[in-house]
C-alpha cells in the first residue's frame, strides 16, 4: 500500500510540473511573438537576406509554438474530464475500457503536444537570435 501512496505522490508532482513547463513555454512563446512584432515596428531594425528568412521562420516557430501549447492545454482538460467521469464512477464495462484506451491516448498526445511546443519555441528562440546577430553585427564587432 506505502507504494501505491508514493506513485500517486509522484504521479501528482508530475502532473503540476506537466502544467508548469506548458504554461511556462506557453508564456515565453508569447512573449516572443511580442517582441518579434516590436522588432517589426523598429523602423532601424533592416534584416537582410538570411537574416530575413530567419525572421519570418521564428515567427512561424514561435506561432506553432503557441498553437501547441493551447491545444496541450485544451488536450489535458479533456484527459482529466474523462478521468473525473471515470472516479465518479460514470461508466462500467466496454463503456469504461473504451474511456481508459480515449483517456491514454490523450495522455500520449499531451506530451507529444509538449515536446513540439518546446521544440518549436526553442527552434524560434535560435532563429531570432541568429538574425538578431546578423542584422547587428556590425554594432556588436
Amino acid at each position: 500500500m506505502a507504494d501505491n501512496g508514493r506513485f500517486v505522490r509522484w504521479q501528482g508532482i508530475q502532473l503540476t510540473q506537466l502544467g508548469f513547463v506548458l504554461n511556462l513555454v506557453l508564456g515565453f512563446a508569447i512573449a516572443g511573438l511580442g517582441f518579434w512584432l516590436s522588432l517589426l515596428r523598429d523602423a532601424t531594425f533592416q534584416p537582410r537576406c538570411w537574416a530575413k528568412c530567419w525572421f519570418v521562420l521564428s515567427a512561424i516557430s514561435l506561432l506553432l509554438s503557441v498553437v501547441m501549447g493551447l491545444w496541450c492545454s485544451l488536450n489535458r482538460l479533456w484527459d482529466f474530464r474523462i478521468a473525473a467521469g471515470i472516479a465518479r464512477g460514470k461508466w462500467e464495462g466496454g463503456e469504461l475500457t473504451a474511456k481508459r484506451s480515449e483517456m491514454e491516448k490523450l495522455d500520449n498526445r499531451t506530451w507529444t503536444l509538449l515536446y513540439w511546443e518546446v521544440s518549436t519555441f526553442v527552434l524560434a528562440t535560435a532563429l531570432l537570435i541568429a538574425t538578431l546577430v546578423l542584422a547587428y553585427w556590425s554594432k556588436l564587432f
